[in-house]
């Protein structure tokens, strides 16, 4: 039975470049968050598994969705506020329910990266 979904943020500020480069086409005065979605436990041994799906954000009236890549990663530039993120994955109830968001935001700073991984708490 799959528990209620649980969205981890391990939100680390870095300095401007850190952690690659920036997606193409981001617009001058944007940060970078980039990260993975994961889904976690199970049956044992309970690994991390790197899965596809969408990453979302919202804030400041924006909302911005990327794409997550086959390896989990995914990588958006979004203007400078305060943003929170969901992750939703066909593997995790079929995507027709998210993962519940966790509390509190990832702050976006101009020319900055920050990482935040989307965790899908699974049992």
């Amino acid at each position: 039975m799959i528990a209620a979904g649980l969205i981890v943020l391990a939100a680390a500020g870095c300095s401007p470049g850190a952690g690659g480069a920036e997606p193409s086409g981001s617009a001058p005065g944007s940060g970078v968050v980039q990260g993975h979605l994961y889904g976690v436990g199970g049956p044992p041994p309970g690994t991390r598994q790197a899965w596809t799906g969408t990453v979302s954000f919202d804030g400041g009236g924006t909302h911005a969705d990327v794409a997550v890549k086959d390896d989990g990663s995914y990588s958006i530039a979004l203007g400078p506020g305060r943003y929170t993120v969901a992750g939703s994955s066909p593997r995790y109830q079929d995507g027709k329910q998210a993962c519940s968001p966790a509390t509190g935001a990832v702050e976006v700073t101009a020319g900055s990266t920050t990482t935040v991984d989307v965790l899908c708490q699974m049992r």
